[in-house]
Protein backbone atom coordinates (compact mmCIF):
# COMPACT_ATOMS: atom_id res chain seq x y z
CA UNK A 1 0.00 0.00 0.00
CA UNK A 2 1.55 3.30 -1.09
CA UNK A 3 1.55 6.10 1.48
CA UNK A 4 0.02 8.57 -0.97
CA UNK A 5 -3.03 6.27 -1.36
CA UNK A 6 -3.67 6.28 2.37
CA UNK A 7 -5.97 7.20 4.08
CA UNK A 8 -9.11 6.94 1.99
CA UNK A 9 -11.57 6.51 4.90
CA UNK A 10 -11.90 7.42 8.60
CA UNK A 11 -9.27 6.19 11.08
CA UNK A 12 -10.38 4.60 14.34
CA UNK A 13 -8.47 5.85 17.42
CA UNK A 14 -9.12 3.37 20.25
CA UNK A 15 -8.86 4.60 23.86
CA UNK A 16 -8.93 1.93 26.57
CA UNK A 17 -10.65 4.16 29.13
CA UNK A 18 -14.05 5.81 29.55
CA UNK A 19 -14.77 9.33 28.25
CA UNK A 20 -13.59 12.24 30.35
CA UNK A 21 -10.35 10.73 31.64
CA UNK A 22 -6.87 12.01 30.82
CA UNK A 23 -6.28 9.61 27.90
CA UNK A 24 -9.63 10.47 26.34
CA UNK A 25 -9.08 14.22 26.69
CA UNK A 26 -5.65 14.01 25.09
CA UNK A 27 -7.01 11.92 22.20
CA UNK A 28 -9.74 14.46 21.47
CA UNK A 29 -7.31 17.38 21.55
CA UNK A 30 -5.17 15.62 18.94
CA UNK A 31 -7.91 14.11 16.77
CA UNK A 32 -9.02 17.33 15.09
CA UNK A 33 -5.62 18.62 13.88
CA UNK A 34 -4.56 15.10 12.80
CA UNK A 35 -7.84 14.76 10.87
CA UNK A 36 -7.10 17.99 9.03
CA UNK A 37 -3.54 16.88 8.29
CA UNK A 38 -4.53 13.47 6.90
CA UNK A 39 -7.74 14.56 5.20
CA UNK A 40 -9.89 11.93 6.93
CA UNK A 41 -11.77 11.92 10.26
CA UNK A 42 -10.03 10.51 13.33
CA UNK A 43 -12.84 8.77 15.24
CA UNK A 44 -12.16 8.41 18.98
CA UNK A 45 -13.55 5.05 20.17
CA UNK A 46 -13.67 4.53 23.96
CA UNK A 47 -13.40 0.84 24.87
CA UNK A 48 -12.89 0.81 28.63
CA UNK A 49 -12.10 -2.21 30.74
CA UNK A 50 -9.37 -4.30 32.41
CA UNK A 51 -6.99 -1.39 32.93
CA UNK A 52 -6.81 -0.61 29.20
CA UNK A 53 -6.52 -4.23 28.03
CA UNK A 54 -9.89 -4.22 26.25
CA UNK A 55 -8.89 -1.32 24.01
CA UNK A 56 -5.43 -2.62 23.26
CA UNK A 57 -6.77 -6.06 22.36
CA UNK A 58 -8.94 -4.39 19.72
CA UNK A 59 -5.85 -2.71 18.30
CA UNK A 60 -3.74 -5.88 18.42
CA UNK A 61 -6.32 -7.90 16.47
CA UNK A 62 -7.21 -5.23 13.88
CA UNK A 63 -6.01 -5.45 10.27
CA UNK A 64 -2.59 -3.74 9.98
CA UNK A 65 -3.80 -1.31 7.33
CA UNK A 66 -3.48 1.95 9.29
CA UNK A 67 -7.21 2.37 9.89
CA UNK A 68 -7.11 1.27 13.55
CA UNK A 69 -4.65 2.73 16.03
CA UNK A 70 -4.75 3.02 19.80
CA UNK A 71 -3.38 4.96 22.73
CA UNK A 72 -1.16 2.75 24.84
CA UNK A 73 0.00 3.50 28.37
CA UNK A 74 2.04 1.97 31.19
CA UNK A 75 -0.70 -0.38 32.42
CA UNK A 76 -1.88 -1.92 29.17
CA UNK A 77 1.62 -2.20 27.71
CA UNK A 78 3.71 -3.23 30.71
CA UNK A 79 2.39 -3.56 34.24
CA UNK A 80 -0.83 -5.47 33.48
CA UNK A 81 1.39 -8.28 32.20
CA UNK A 82 3.06 -8.47 35.62
CA UNK A 83 -0.26 -8.42 37.50
CA UNK A 84 -2.41 -10.53 35.18
CA UNK A 85 0.04 -12.77 33.34
CA UNK A 86 -1.67 -14.92 30.71
CA UNK A 87 -4.97 -13.11 31.25
CA UNK A 88 -3.57 -10.27 29.12
CA UNK A 89 -4.91 -11.28 25.68
CA UNK A 90 -1.95 -10.02 23.63
CA UNK A 91 1.83 -9.74 23.85
CA UNK A 92 2.66 -6.05 24.46
CA UNK A 93 6.16 -6.48 23.05
CA UNK A 94 5.34 -8.28 19.79
CA UNK A 95 1.70 -7.61 18.85
CA UNK A 96 1.97 -3.88 18.14
CA UNK A 97 3.68 -1.41 15.83
CA UNK A 98 5.01 1.53 17.89
CA UNK A 99 4.32 4.83 16.10
CA UNK A 100 5.14 7.74 18.42
CA UNK A 101 5.11 8.79 22.04
CA UNK A 102 2.49 11.46 22.74
CA UNK A 103 2.83 12.78 26.28
CA UNK A 104 4.12 12.26 29.80
CA UNK A 105 2.65 13.29 33.17
CA UNK A 106 3.25 13.14 36.90
CA UNK A 107 0.97 11.11 39.13
CA UNK A 108 -0.63 12.81 42.14
CA UNK A 109 -1.86 11.59 45.53
CA UNK A 110 -4.88 13.68 46.55
CA UNK A 111 -7.84 13.66 48.91
CA UNK A 112 -11.31 15.04 49.39
CA UNK A 113 -10.89 18.43 51.15
CA UNK A 114 -13.10 17.23 54.02
CA UNK A 115 -10.24 14.94 55.04
CA UNK A 116 -8.28 16.22 58.07
CA UNK A 117 -4.92 15.58 56.36
CA UNK A 118 -2.93 18.35 54.68
CA UNK A 119 0.34 16.51 54.00
CA UNK A 120 1.23 12.99 52.96
CA UNK A 121 2.86 12.16 56.33
CA UNK A 122 -0.40 13.23 57.99
CA UNK A 123 -2.30 10.95 55.61
CA UNK A 124 0.02 8.05 56.45
CA UNK A 125 -0.63 8.62 60.17
CA UNK A 126 -4.39 8.86 59.55
CA UNK A 127 -4.36 5.62 57.56
CA UNK A 128 -2.56 3.80 60.36
CA UNK A 129 -5.48 4.83 62.58
CA UNK A 130 -8.09 3.95 59.91
CA UNK A 131 -6.97 0.66 58.29
CA UNK A 132 -8.92 -0.59 55.30
CA UNK A 133 -9.70 2.81 53.74
CA UNK A 134 -10.15 2.72 49.97
CA UNK A 135 -8.22 4.65 47.33
CA UNK A 136 -9.57 5.24 43.84
CA UNK A 137 -7.60 4.89 40.59
CA UNK A 138 -8.40 4.76 36.85
CA UNK A 139 -7.99 0.97 36.88
CA UNK A 140 -6.05 -2.17 37.74
CA UNK A 141 -2.44 -2.12 36.60
CA UNK A 142 -2.33 1.61 35.90
CA UNK A 143 0.55 3.67 37.22
CA UNK A 144 -1.74 5.25 39.90
CA UNK A 145 -2.56 1.72 41.12
CA UNK A 146 1.16 1.04 41.56
CA UNK A 147 1.63 4.31 43.47
CA UNK A 148 -1.04 3.28 45.98
CA UNK A 149 0.41 -0.19 46.45
CA UNK A 150 3.90 1.24 46.85
CA UNK A 151 2.57 3.41 49.69
CA UNK A 152 0.97 0.32 51.23
CA UNK A 153 4.21 -1.62 51.19
CA UNK A 154 6.60 1.15 52.15
CA UNK A 155 4.55 2.52 55.06
CA UNK A 156 2.79 -0.67 56.19
CA UNK A 157 -0.68 0.60 55.31
CA UNK A 158 -3.88 -1.32 54.64
CA UNK A 159 -5.27 0.81 51.80
CA UNK A 160 -7.84 -1.04 49.66
CA UNK A 161 -7.67 -0.51 45.90
CA UNK A 162 -10.91 0.76 44.30
CA UNK A 163 -10.39 0.60 40.50
CA UNK A 164 -12.62 2.52 38.07
CA UNK A 165 -12.96 2.46 34.28
CA UNK A 166 -11.18 5.84 33.99
CA UNK A 167 -10.21 8.82 36.08
CA UNK A 168 -13.42 10.77 35.43
CA UNK A 169 -15.90 8.51 37.33
CA UNK A 170 -13.33 7.97 40.09
CA UNK A 171 -12.93 11.72 40.51
CA UNK A 172 -16.72 12.19 40.56
CA UNK A 173 -16.97 9.74 43.46
CA UNK A 174 -14.12 11.45 45.30
CA UNK A 175 -15.79 14.84 44.95
CA UNK A 176 -19.06 13.31 46.18
CA UNK A 177 -17.32 11.79 49.19
CA UNK A 178 -17.88 8.16 48.13
CA UNK A 179 -14.10 7.67 48.37
CA UNK A 180 -11.73 9.90 50.31
CA UNK A 181 -8.38 9.21 48.64
CA UNK A 182 -7.34 8.97 45.01
CA UNK A 183 -4.24 8.61 42.87
CA UNK A 184 -4.32 9.69 39.23
CA UNK A 185 -2.20 11.49 36.73
CA UNK A 186 -2.05 15.24 36.91
CA UNK A 187 -4.20 15.88 33.83
CA UNK A 188 -7.28 14.65 35.71
CA UNK A 189 -6.36 16.53 38.88
CA UNK A 190 -5.61 20.08 37.72
CA UNK A 191 -9.18 21.40 37.12
CA UNK A 192 -10.56 20.44 40.58
CA UNK A 193 -7.22 21.39 42.17
CA UNK A 194 -7.44 24.89 40.68
CA UNK A 195 -11.03 25.16 41.94
CA UNK A 196 -9.92 24.00 45.44
CA UNK A 197 -12.27 21.03 45.26
CA UNK A 198 -9.48 18.57 46.10
CA UNK A 199 -6.32 18.71 48.21
CA UNK A 200 -3.15 17.53 46.45
CA UNK A 201 -0.62 16.00 48.87
CA UNK A 202 2.29 14.72 46.80
CA UNK A 203 3.60 14.11 43.28
CA UNK A 204 4.92 10.67 42.35
CA UNK A 205 7.49 12.29 40.07
CA UNK A 206 11.19 13.20 40.13
CA UNK A 207 10.55 16.96 40.48
CA UNK A 208 7.83 19.49 41.23
CA UNK A 209 5.74 20.83 38.34
CA UNK A 210 4.96 24.44 37.48
CA UNK A 211 1.18 23.99 37.56
CA UNK A 212 1.39 22.70 41.16
CA UNK A 213 4.43 24.54 42.53
CA UNK A 214 3.50 24.10 46.19
CA UNK A 215 2.93 20.33 46.01
CA UNK A 216 6.05 18.37 47.05
CA UNK A 217 7.25 15.14 45.50
CA UNK A 218 7.24 11.81 47.32
CA UNK A 219 11.03 11.95 47.21
CA UNK A 220 11.08 15.32 48.97
CA UNK A 221 8.49 14.27 51.51
CA UNK A 222 10.23 11.11 52.61
CA UNK A 223 13.88 11.98 51.91
CA UNK A 224 14.38 9.33 49.22
CA UNK A 225 15.23 9.39 45.53
CA UNK A 226 13.58 6.34 43.96
CA UNK A 227 9.86 7.20 43.84
CA UNK A 228 9.40 8.16 40.19
CA UNK A 229 6.08 6.97 38.77
CA UNK A 230 5.93 9.34 35.78
CA UNK A 231 3.29 8.09 33.36
CA UNK A 232 3.00 8.45 29.59
CA UNK A 233 0.88 7.75 26.53
CA UNK A 234 1.88 6.63 23.07
CA UNK A 235 0.36 5.75 19.71
CA UNK A 236 0.47 2.16 18.45
CA UNK A 237 -1.08 0.09 15.71
CA UNK A 238 -1.29 -3.65 15.01
CA UNK A 239 1.96 -5.42 14.15
CA UNK A 240 2.83 -5.49 10.48
CA UNK A 241 1.73 -1.96 9.50
CA UNK A 242 3.38 -0.60 6.34
CA UNK A 243 6.36 1.62 7.16
CA UNK A 244 5.09 4.45 4.97
CA UNK A 245 1.78 4.59 6.85
CA UNK A 246 3.55 4.45 10.22
CA UNK A 247 5.74 7.39 9.21
CA UNK A 248 2.76 9.43 7.98
CA UNK A 249 0.93 8.85 11.25
CA UNK A 250 3.99 9.74 13.31
CA UNK A 251 4.48 12.90 11.29
CA UNK A 252 0.81 13.95 11.56
CA UNK A 253 0.73 13.46 15.33
CA UNK A 254 4.08 15.24 15.75
CA UNK A 255 2.71 18.20 13.82
CA UNK A 256 -0.40 18.26 16.03
CA UNK A 257 1.72 18.14 19.20
CA UNK A 258 3.77 21.09 17.90
CA UNK A 259 0.72 23.36 17.47
CA UNK A 260 0.84 26.22 20.00
CA UNK A 261 -2.80 25.80 21.06
CA UNK A 262 -2.41 22.04 21.61
CA UNK A 263 0.83 22.50 23.56
CA UNK A 264 -0.73 25.24 25.68
CA UNK A 265 -3.77 23.09 26.49
CA UNK A 266 -1.61 20.14 27.46
CA UNK A 267 0.89 22.06 29.55
CA UNK A 268 -1.89 23.96 31.33
CA UNK A 269 -3.00 20.64 32.85
CA UNK A 270 0.52 19.37 33.55
CA UNK A 271 0.92 17.12 30.50
CA UNK A 272 4.20 17.39 28.59
CA UNK A 273 3.93 16.95 24.80
CA UNK A 274 6.40 14.33 23.57
CA UNK A 275 6.72 13.29 19.95
CA UNK A 276 9.23 10.74 18.72
CA UNK A 277 10.09 8.72 15.65
CA UNK A 278 8.86 5.11 15.52
CA UNK A 279 12.42 3.93 16.22
CA UNK A 280 12.78 6.27 19.20
CA UNK A 281 9.43 5.17 20.61
CA UNK A 282 10.38 1.50 20.18
CA UNK A 283 13.58 2.08 22.14
CA UNK A 284 11.69 4.06 24.80
CA UNK A 285 9.20 1.21 25.28
CA UNK A 286 12.05 -1.26 25.76
CA UNK A 287 13.58 0.89 28.51
CA UNK A 288 10.23 1.52 30.17
CA UNK A 289 9.41 -2.20 30.11
CA UNK A 290 12.42 -2.85 32.33
CA UNK A 291 11.73 0.10 34.64
CA UNK A 292 8.00 -0.46 35.15
CA UNK A 293 8.28 -4.24 35.48
CA UNK A 294 10.65 -3.62 38.40
CA UNK A 295 8.29 -1.02 39.91
CA UNK A 296 5.29 -3.35 39.53
CA UNK A 297 7.05 -6.21 41.30
CA UNK A 298 8.42 -3.98 44.07
CA UNK A 299 5.05 -2.29 44.65
CA UNK A 300 3.38 -5.56 45.61
CA UNK A 301 0.36 -4.66 43.47
CA UNK A 302 -2.21 -7.40 42.92
CA UNK A 303 -4.91 -7.91 40.33
CA UNK A 304 -7.69 -7.64 42.94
Amino acid sequence: MAADAWPTRPIRFVIGFAPGGSADVLARWLADPVSRSLGQPIVVDNRAGAGGNVGMEIVATAPPDGYTVGMGSVGALITNLVLMGKQVPYDPQTDFTPITQLASQSNVVFVNPAMPTRTLPELVDWLHAHPGEGYATPGVGTSPHLVGEMLNRRFDLKLQHVPYRSGAPALADLLAGQVKIMVDNITTVIPPYAAKRIRALALAAPARVSVMPDVPTLNETFGVSDLDFTSWQGLLGPKGMPDAVVLRLASAFAAALALPDVRERMMRVGSTPVSSTPAEFTAFLAREHVRWTKLAIESGARMD
